[in-house]
């Protein structure tokens, strides 16, 4: 019932056999705070346990550079996170980022000490996996880890009753959004600073603006991808949110409501009961949209 991370992160230049002692650690870094957090690994001595002899472009041995360890998420606060793997010999370290480039095995979620969404981020280079932890569920991801939910918007206004009206799709691969499928989709306002979230309903329509596509097909019809609501959001209070879009029909995603066409939001802004709401593009952070209450 643990969450077991098996890899290999090798020390270059230097044979990684059984004769090299080396020790190895996971560091778990807060995307928001900086904060880390470390995690001793065990090094895996038994040939039985290697799914595969690490590639060596320059005669150097690899075999034993894998590791495992069991994670503790006990002691970890609610957070964004991506880890580093550190290898250390008696006199070289080598430090790299935990991402799963071979698309080998890998879990979605996990239910334990913490609540955890576990997935890739393509956004850059060295395509990180990212844990989002949470003491309470923020929601479920059962979806491949091959891909993340999609997602864009077309309207994006407060109605002249102060309503928030948001008309866009979001959908994943393996998702059935026929026509006849059971959709649930929610949006989720999250306290940046006590992760308390607001809910609202976002449903789903079947006349959206044009056909939702993915890179390859998945051989499902995606019609109820579109949503189209109109939402009070009256009752959250003053603080910085960061928004999730969440999907389910017979999978289940979650990803950040975003903006990547360039669109600005300066000009989305409403007054509701004595609160100003207004939205921004948080570019540092994957061009994510953020609601500010003042």
């Amino acid at each position: 019932g643990n969450l077991e991370i098996k890899g290999y992160n090798t020390i270059k230049g230097i044979d990684n056999d059984l004769n090299t002692n080396i020790e190895y650690k996971v560091i778990f870094k807060n995307l928001d705070t900086g904060q880390t957090y470390e995690q001793s690994a065990e090094r895996i001595t038994s040939a039985d346990e290697i799914p595969f002899d690490v590639y060596s472009s320059d005669g150097k041995n690899y075999k034993y550079s894998w590791f495992k360890i069991d994670l503790d998420f006990s002691d970890i606060p609610a957070g964004n996170y991506t880890a580093i793997v550190k290898a250390t010999s008696d006199d070289y370290y080598s430090e790299n980022v935990l991402n799963n480039k071979t698309n080998s095995t890998q879990i979605t979620g996990y239910s334990g000490s913490k609540n955890i969404v576990i997935r890739n981020n393509y956004n850059y280079d060295n395509s990180p996996i990212e844990f989002i932890v949470r003491d309470e569920a923020l929601a479920n991801k059962t979806v491949g880890s091959y891909y993340n939910q999609f997602d864009n918007f077309i309207d994006f206004n407060f109605t002249s009753g102060n309503k928030l009206h948001l008309r866009g799709l979001s959908y994943s691969y393996g998702m059935n959004l026929s026509t006849s499928a059971a959709v649930s989709r929610k949006i989720i306002f999250e306290d940046q600073q006590t992760y308390k979230t607001y809910v609202k309903d976002l449903g789903s329509i079947t006349d959206g603006d044009y056909m939702a596509a993915l890179p390859e097909s998945d051989g499902l019809d995606k019609t109820r991808a579109w949503y189209d609501a109109d939402l009070d959001i009256s009752d959250i209070p003053v603080g910085e949110y960061t928004i999730y879009i969440t999907t389910s029909s017979n999978v289940t995603d979650i990803s950040e409501f975003t903006e990547k066409l360039g669109r600005e939001l300066d000009d989305v802004t409403a007054n509701i009961d004595g609160k100003n709401y207004s939205f921004k593009v948080n570019y540092s952070k994957n061009s994510r949209i953020e609601l500010t209450v003042k």
